[in-house]
């Protein structure tokens, strides 16, 4: 395997944490009669970049499917730090409602909702069905994809260029980190 950030061989093991399921993969009533999958979570360093990093053994699209089961609402305390982070973010950029964001792995809005209520124009990019639904059900506009470069592109050349973009908890499941932050260079506006 190489390094997610500068493709140097990886061979040095960081931490062996053994084997787990895939996170929110709850098994429905005949899944429960069959065999379950489960992937090692050995983290390995990158001897060239010192990127701590997991094997990969399973696809984005595998992780993070239709009915990808976590919401970000269900927690009260992330919804505070969300609302304060959001009007910390106003007052910083003085973002107005002649601005515009963007909130890439969105979730089921609960961000870019304190965003819509603060007047900002906003949009999310989040891939999975499930949670863009929540999201779209709050009024939110999602863009149902996978984030990178070629997508921000596209988004620039639809004059949706933003003045801030959020990413939460998310470049720990990016497979290509490369294409994912140079994607955010491309999304955002020059000043």
């Amino acid at each position: 395997m190489n390094c997610r950030h500068c493709q140097a061989r990886l061979a040095l093991p960081f931490l062996d944490l053994g084997s787990a399921p895939p996170s929110n993969a709850y098994l429905s009533e005949a899944g429960l009669r069959a065999p379950e999958t489960w992937f090692p979570l050995r983290l390995l360093v990158c001897g060239q970049c010192w990127l701590v990093q997991t094997e990969d053994h399973a696809g984005r699209e595998q992780l993070f499917s239709d009915d990808y089961a976590y919401f970000s609402s269900f927690s009260a305390s992330w919804l505070n730090h969300s609302e304060a982070y959001v009007e910390a973010m106003r007052v910083r950029f003085d973002l107005t409602p002649a601005s515009l964001v963007a909130e890439i792995a969105a979730n089921d809005g609960y961000l870019l909702q304190f965003v819509q209520r603060a007047g900002i124009p906003c949009y999310g990019i989040e891939p999975t069905a499930s949670t863009a639904a929540a999201a779209r059900a709050k009024g939110i506009e999602i863009v149902e994809r996978f984030f990178g470069v070629a997508l921000a592109r596209e988004l620039v050349a639809q004059g949706r260029q933003v003045d801030l973009v959020a990413a939460n908890n998310v470049l720990a499941h990016v497979p290509d980190i490369n294409d994912f932050v140079a994607g955010f260079a491309a999304l955002l506006k020059p000043r």
